[in-house]
């Protein structure tokens, strides 16, 4: 076995939880098979520094030099803090010119972009935090001669991204989501979906929706409001996090809290250490309640967070999963973590708990692990009242008592009922079919010009029917045909009800 996941012969300054221990000894039966490159999976606020530190522990206590990577320099100094917490007092710190000194430590913290360009340390093992956030330098410094006989371990909530089995060997999940729920070591969760803005002329850029016409599409004073009435109807007076598309519409969103009489404030990635480390500390105190982010507080911040505003549409299930997840970390007197999805994700890609997959992504065709199609599409069920979403075998709902009544084929289109499999008229290609109705939702889409007809008539329809088209059979192939004046009127209310902020 090999002597980095012995054992120390010191006493950790804590105890590690069950999952903790199983995931170091799975680490230690990867190593001893023969790989150098484990990858293991645990959700945000599992614990993944402790066991981190415990390993870095080991192989220091063993005479190996350990360095930590962090995708960005902001998290060093929490790294560092962490680790000298944790027992593990020798930290160095490789940042800018503070590294000449310190990077000769038995373990050194640093930022990924850092290390790889200074010479080569000579580390017996390096752990890296937040593996799926891939750089090109790291793989290529991983790839080296001087580096094959060090043992890299990657720590990832979301192992998910395109190529990582290139230079990760093996996957370690200890326990899931739902696991770590069941046993309280972490917070579960309640999701409301309000109705999620039209995203069917948003154009897709490398599989994620273009951020700029996004932004314009999410920016409407209209949706800003529902976000804030949604936000105090649900979740006033929780610590908060809200996540806008850019920095146009997270100030926006800040903006409109701050005139909502909120205690909001706004970082991104520009915003200096010193004022985020003001900021976190008057979120910790509950001074401020509400912070508005872009891009920022998807990695390395462990406040507690009670209510996550996610008011950003995305295709990435790893930045759907890493968003949701900061609010996910246990706290005194947290029972759950409100979730308001403003954006559709979770309709979009699913429950966060149901969203994995069994292997690392190995670079080969054109499969994509994060933004690209699964074999079993999410299915949620969403309350019409209150807009939570419940379990599917659930008869009321447990927000607002509402009936679930049983399901049947029965379609209702503006008016006349078609009973499906009945061999009724219309259960084919009438104009109160489903299978026709898209083709017109198609058709009228491509009358009015918009860049993306199926992406529209897909979304449409599942506002309809609250099914998606596949239940029908229908493929994106299918023709379009000119819509009749039933179905321009529905889309025209649909429009009206939309821009009155009134949604679905």
């Amino acid at each position: 076995m090999n002597a980095l996941f012995q054992t120390p012969q010191v006493t950790p300054p804590r105890e590690l939880y069950d999952h903790q221990k199983l995931a170091i000894d799975l680490l230690r039966e990867s190593i001893a098979a023969g790989k150098r490159r484990p990858m293991l999976q645990l959700a945000t606020g599992s614990g993944k520094t402790e066991i981190a530190m415990n390993i870095a522990r080991s192989a220091a206590a063993k005479g190996h030099r350990v360095a930590f990577l962090v995708p960005r320099t902001v998290l060093i100094e929490q790294t560092v803090e962490n680790f000298r917490r944790g027992g593990v007092p020798d930290v160095g710190v490789l940042q800018g010119m503070r590294g000449r000194d310190s990077c000769q430590k038995q373990v050194v913290v640093a930022s990924e972009q850092t290390l790889v360009r200074r010479p080569t340390q000579n580390f017996g093992l390096v752990i890296v935090d937040e593996a799926h956030m891939q750089f090109d330098a790291v793989k290529k410094w991983f790839a080296s001669p001087e580096m094959q006989n060090t043992i890299v371990v990657g720590l990832s909530a979301t192992p998910w991204s395109r190529g990582l089995g290139r230079v990760y060997d093996d996957l370690i999940k200890p326990v899931s989501m739902t696991g770590l729920m069941s046993i309280g070591r972490l917070s579960r969760f309640k999701i409301f979906a309000p109705p999620p803005p039209e995203l069917g002329s948003v154009h897709i850029d490398k599989g994620e929706f273009r951020n700029d016409e996004l932004s314009d599409i999410c920016n409407r004073r209209e949706i800003i409001a529902d976000v804030i009435d949604t936000w105090k109807k649900r979740g006033e007076g929780m610590p908060t996090v809200c996540y806008g598309v850019d920095r146009k519409h997270a100030q926006h969103l800040h903006e409109r809290f701050i005139e909502a009489g909120v205690a909001a404030e706004y970082l991104d990635c520009d915003t200096i250490q010193l004022d985020r480390d003001d900021m976190f500390h008057r979120f910790a105190s509950g001074e401020t309640k509400i912070l508005c982010n872009v891009g920022t507080i998807d990695t390395g911040f462990d406040a507690d967070v009670r209510c996550i505003i996610d008011a950003r549409p995305t295709r990435s299930r790893i930045r759907h999963v890493q968003s949701i997840g900061r609010g996910l970390r246990i706290a005194e007197g947290k029972d759950h973590c409100i979730i308001l999805d403003h954006a559709g994700n979770t309709e979009r890609l699913g429950i966060v708990t149901e969203i994995d997959v069994p292997a690392l992504h190995d670079g080969e065709g054109n499969k994509n692990f994060d933004t690209g199609k699964i074999a079993v599409e999410p299915g949620i069920k969403l309350c019409p009242e209150c807009r939570v979403v419940v379990p599917p075998a659930v008869r009321a709902c447990p927000e607002c008592g509402h009936v679930f009544f049983a399901i049947t084929k029965v379609a209702e289109l503006d008016g006349d009922l078609v009973e499906y499999g009945s061999g009724a008229p219309g259960d084919s290609e009438s104009k109160a079919d489903p299978s026709t109705f898209i083709k017109m939702l198609k058709g009228y889409a491509e009358e009015r010009g918009y860049q993306n007809p199926d992406g529209f008539a897909w979304n449409k329809f599942k506002e309809k029917f609250g099914r998606k088209p596949g239940s029908w059979g229908y493929v994106q192939s299918a023709a379009a045909v000119p819509p009749d004046v039933k179905t321009r009127n529905w889309i025209r209310s649909r429009h009206i009800a939309f821009s009155k902020g009134s949604g679905a």
